[in-house]
């Protein structure tokens, strides 16, 4: 952590790396979710699955 300016350092840099991981776990998540409901190998799941 860099402390030279402890009041404008310290929020600015946290906040964006905090919003950076949010935006990486929900793109992970959304790809997931992506990939359980669009099945490539069997489609048919889809179905079978009554969802």
């Amino acid at each position: 952590m860099e402390t030279d300016n402890n009041n404008s350092t310290l929020s600015e840099p946290q906040e964006s790396y905090r919003n950076q991981n949010l935006i990486g776990l929900l793109t992970r998540k959304l790809l997931s979710m992506i990939v359980h409901d669009n099945p490539v190998e069997e489609p048919v799941n889809i179905g079978e699955d009554g969802s």
